[in-house]
C-alpha cells in the first residue's frame, strides 16, 4: 500500500473538493469520512483495517446505505488496487453492503442508491477476477457480490 507523495496529495485534494458535510452517514453529516478514507489508503494494514470497519459502520452495515457512500466509492475502489488480501476482504464486504442494502419503503428509494449500485457494478471485471482468487474467503466474498449484483435490486 505504499503510495508516492504526489498520489496522496492528489487524493487529498480530490477529497477536499467533496462537500462531505452535505452528505449523511449512519451517524449524521459525513465530516469524518475523508479522514477514514485517508486512513484506509494510508500506511499500515492495522490502520487501514480499522478505517474499513469505521467506513462499514458509517456507510452501509449491510442493511442501510448512506448517501455519503456515493462520493466515497471512488476512493474506496482506488485503495482496492493496492490492498492486501485482508484489506481486500474488508473492502469487498463494504461493497457488498452497498449493493445488498434495503430500505423499509421502496417507494421512497432515492436516485443515489441506483448510482451507488451502478458504481459497484462497473467493477464487475475486477470482481470476476477476484472470484477466482486463491484465498477462498476473498473469492467467496467476490462471488457473493457478483450474485448480489445479478439479483433484483433490493435498494
Amino acid at each position: 500500500m505504499d503510495e508516492d507523495h504526489g498520489t496522496v496529495e492528489l487524493r487529498s485534494k480530490r477529497m477536499q473538493a467533496v462537500p462531505w458535510a452535505a452528505y449523511q452517514t449512519a451517524y449524521g453529516p459525513a465530516i469524518a469520512v475523508p479522514g477514514q478514507l485517508l486512513r484506509l489508503a494510508g500506511q499500515g494494514e492495522n490502520t487501514a483495517l480499522a478505517a474499513s470497519h469505521d467506513l462499514w459502520c458509517s456507510l452501509c452495515q449491510h442493511v442501510y446505505a448512506a448517501p455519503a457512500a456515493v462520493p466515497a466509492l471512488p476512493f474506496i475502489l482506488e485503495v482496492l488496487n493496492t490492498a492486501s488480501e485482508k484489506l481486500t476482504i474488508a473492502i469487498l464486504d463494504i461493497l457488498l453492503g452497498f449493493v445488498s442494502c434495503t430500505l423499509p419503503d421502496e417507494s421512497a428509494r432515492p436516485a443515489w442508491l441506483a448510482e451507488l449500485r451502478i458504481g459497484v457494478a462497473s467493477e464487475r471485471p475486477r470482481l470476476e477476477l477476484l472470484s477466482t482468487h486463491a484465498n477462498s474467503e476473498l473469492a467467496e466474498l467476490a462471488c457473493d457480490l457478483l450474485k448480489e449484483l445479478d439479483s433484483p435490486q433490493s435498494c
